[in-house]
Order: structure tokens, then C-alpha cells, then sequence
């Protein structure tokens, strides 16, 4: 039985909420321990991202129902219980390559107010993931792969916090300090080809403000590898409006 399509499926990225999880990766196969994320295969059907519990011995998941009655809850357990883990995970070996990082939780893509989404180039060499809360993203991160595992990665949010702070203080005078303190960021509709050209919709806002001014660009960068593989962004262009915001 291929237990890739016939177990119900799940995610969570690695848990930032104190989790002790090791960094090695568990030898045994992948559909013992994690289970895939909807929407996120590569479009060559090879890669996704999973959840799972970083152990060797198979999960038995009977023990942990997922609560489809709260929308806002994922899994029967508490996460810092668990080594708890989002694998990159390679489908037809049926093998975990690497680990990721965030904290998405349940087989969904979308919980009430958190939110979990990727976007794969088209030859499937580059991934973004970006998961955010209704206070703004709490991840967003660009993977090279290799073609077996992560050659490299970069945060995609310092790039975009800054230039969302320069428009802000250009055109409403926001001081760095308020921005900062005071501002949440959220991303969308991202994209990558398969030159690392990267497009990203973001918005800052206060929370609840009705004084404060909310900015929103369209951010496009090409992603270049250095000489130690590190990951940056180069040729950087800013739409001042994202024109396609939702």
C-alpha cells in the first residue's frame, strides 16, 4: 500500500515553541514518520514538505487525531511534547532530505487566522514557504535545492521589513524606530522561476490603528548564490502599491 496517498496528510514546521528536536535525520523511511502537507508537491512531483516526529520509530498517528472542529487547532498534542519536525522529504524514495523551518500545524493550508503556503519554481529547483498569523508572517523563507537535499536558504523578511520601512518613511515619515516597534508585515502571492527571480506582495500595518499609515509594495529580486553558497538578493525593484493585494 503506498501510504504517501493513502494516509491522511499533515504539517508543521520545525516548532519554535521550545521543542527539542535533533537535527539528525531519521533513517527510516519517511512515510513512517511524516506525513505531507496539501499543496505542497514540486511540480516534478518529486519533493514536498511533511510533517512528522523526529524519531526512528514508525508514529503511530491513531494516537493523535487532528480537530477539524476549532479551526483554529491542528493535532490532539502539544507540540513542545513532541520532537516534532518539517521534513523536505523526497516522494518516490520515500526519504526525508533535510529539514525546514517554521511552525504550521494540520493537514490544511489555512487555520482561521494562520496561514501556510509555498510556491515552487517551474523546474522545481527553488522554494518558498511563507506561513503567517492575522499579526503579520511569522516565517518566510527561499530554498535552493540541489536536486537531493537544501544547497542553501535565505530570509526572505529582512529584505522585504526594509524596504517597506524605507517607502514608509519616504512618503509618511515613519521613523525606523516606530516602524520597527510598531509595524506588522505580512507577505503574499509569492513566486520564483527558475533563474531565482522572486515576486512578493507585502503590506505593514498597526494593528487596529486608525491613525497609522499602511504601506504596501511588490517587491521583485533575483536570488544570487555567493561563493560560499549564502543566498542574497541582487537587482532589487519596488512597486509602491501592490496593485494585486487582496
Amino acid at each position: 500500500m503506498n501510504l504517501w496517498k493513502a494516509t491522511g496528510w499533515i504539517t508543521c514546521l520545525l516548532c519554535s515553541c521550545g521543542a527539542n528536536v535533533s537535527q539528525k535525520l531519521p533513517e527510516a523511511p519517511a512515510s513512517t514518520f511524516c506525513k505531507v502537507v496539501e499543496d505542497t508537491t514540486s511540480p516534478d512531483g518529486r519533493m514536498a514538505v511533511a510533517v512528522g516526529l523526529n524519531q526512528a520509530e514508525p508514529v503511530d498517528w491513531s494516537r493523535y487525531a487532528e480537530r477539524y472542529d476549532d479551526q483554529s487547532l491542528g493535532f490532539s498534542f502539544e507540540p513542545e511534547e513532541l520532537a516534532l519536525a518539517n521534513f523536505l522529504v523526497d516522494l518516490k524514495k520515500d526519504r526525508a532530505v533535510d529539514f525546514l523551518v517554521g511552525n504550521h500545524f494540520g493537514t490544511r493550508a489555512k487555520y482561521n487566522h494562520e496561514s501556510y503556503r509555498v510556491a515552487w519554481s517551474e523546474d522545481s529547483k527553488y522554494l518558498i514557504e511563507v506561513q503567517s498569523w492575522r499579526l503579520g508572517t511569522a516565517s518566510a523563507r527561499l530554498y535552493l535545492l540541489d536536486g537531493k537535499a537544501i544547497a542553501s536558504t535565505m530570509d526572505l523578511r529582512p529584505v522585504v521589513n526594509e524596504q517597506l520601512r524605507i517607502v514608509a518613511e519616504r512618503n509618511y515619515k515613519v521613523t525606523r524606530e516606530k516602524f520597527e516597534k510598531s509595524y506588522e508585515v505580512t507577505l503574499w502571492k509569492q513566486s520564483v522561476d527558475s533563474k531565482g527571480r522572486v515576486t512578493l506582495g507585502a503590506v505593514a500595518d498597526v494593528f487596529k490603528s486608525e491613525d497609522d499609515p499602511s504601506v504596501s509594495i511588490q517587491l521583485r529580486f533575483t536570488a544570487k548564490a555567493g561563493k560560499k553558497g549564502e543566498l542574497s538578493a541582487e537587482n532589487v525593484e519596488v512597486m509602491e502599491k501592490d496593485e494585486e493585494a487582496e
